[in-house]
């Protein structure tokens, strides 16, 4: 990082802090204002993938139970007021059960997820780290309804975020060490629309959702973060291949999509009454590729997947997944 642009950034963050908590700058400079935005799409990932395997009907009619595992980490260059980024290390546990019955599709998924964020940089004159660790728990439900080859998809969740955040810095206005605990909760609400195209053993699969998720992060001390929503339009094509060897149904997956975004991407709020107004996130367009396999026998399923997305400020997201299911 060039000296110029380092003068900048701590410009930035000097006059930031100097009118709000410290608490609520490293909320959001260690990425965990974004890891509430980031683990949410894990759990999407998963209710995306069920709801998009009912709309091909690869699954009889009756109950399962699974497991997916997510792993993921995410990064920006400049999401931070324009000068400073952070890492995002993540991973997530969710447990489901759903049912299929003809062209009805419902289900519920739990969620144990975490999240380690840090963001550093320094120069001959001045350092300055920020970081975060969050555990993340919630719960979200999820429906789909088929008609002909049109279904209408609709989710809603709630996860409760609990962590500690601080940061260090030395030559600059900052203050030298900052620790404090951060509590908050994620909101989210989908509805989207699925159709369906079948030529032989290949199935397409164009969607289009509308994604709400909605930040509320608890005061802290003396500071006030205003809840913010950001929203998300995914619009894709899924793509499948179907094929049987060795008494099992393999589906090899592949998954493209625009997602432009809109909302609330500046953290806001009051400390000691004076305001605040900080970016973390970019409310620009993010492409996402995605590639998956899955293997089903009778009552049993197992899947591989991997996604990418990329987006404005240098943001990138890589997140893996295994899932292991039950069907009875």
């Amino acid at each position: 990082m060039s000296g110029k642009r380092i003068a900048a950034a701590f410009a930035v963050l000097g006059a930031s802090l100097a009118s709000f908590s410290a608490q609520a700058d490293s909320w959001v400079a260690s990425g965990a204002a974004a890891s509430f935005v980031d683990v949410s799409k894990l759990v999407r990932e998963s209710v995306d993938e069920r709801a998009v395997e009912h709309m091909r009907g690869t699954r009889e009619d009756g109950g399962s139970i699974w497991l997916d595992l997510k792993g993921a980490v995410s990064e920006s260059d400049t999401a931070v007021s324009g000068a400073m980024g952070w890492d995002n290390d993540m991973y997530a546990v969710n447990l489901g059960a759903d049912i299929k019955k003809g062209d009805t599709f419902f289900g519920v998924v739990y969620t144990y997820a975490n999240s380690d964020g840090d963001s550093s940089f320094s120069s001959t004159q001045a350092s300055y780290k920020a970081q975060a660790e969050t555990d993340f728990f919630g719960v979200t439900i999820f429906g789909e309804q088929k008609f002909g080859a049109v279904g209408i998809f609709g989710s809603l969740g709630w996860l409760h975020a609990r962590g500690d955040v601080k940061y260090r810095s030395a030559g600059s206005d900052l203050p030298a060490a900052v620790d404090d605990n951060m509590h908050g909760d994620v909101w989210t609400a989908d509805i989207g629309v699925r159709g369906e195209a079948n030529f032989g053993s290949l199935s397409l699969v164009p969607y289009a959702k509308a994604e709400l998720t909605y930040l509320a992060p608890d005061n802290y001390y003396q500071g006030e973060p205003d809840n913010l929503r950001i929203y998300q339009f995914p619009v894709g094509l899924n793509a499948s291949y179907a094929f049987e060897a060795a008494g099992w149904n393999f589906v090899p997956v592949v998954d493209l999509a625009v997602i432009p975004t809109a909302g609330d991407t500046n953290a806001t709020g009051r400390f000691n009454g004076a305001a605040y107004d900080e970016s973390f996130y970019s409310d620009g367009t993010y492409w996402r590729a995605a590639l998956g396999l899955a293997a089903r026998a009778e009552h049993a399923a197992f899947g591989l997947s991997y996604r990418y997305l990329d987006g404005a400020d240098g943001y990138k997201m890589h997140s893996f997944g295994a899932r292991a299911e039950y069907v009875f």
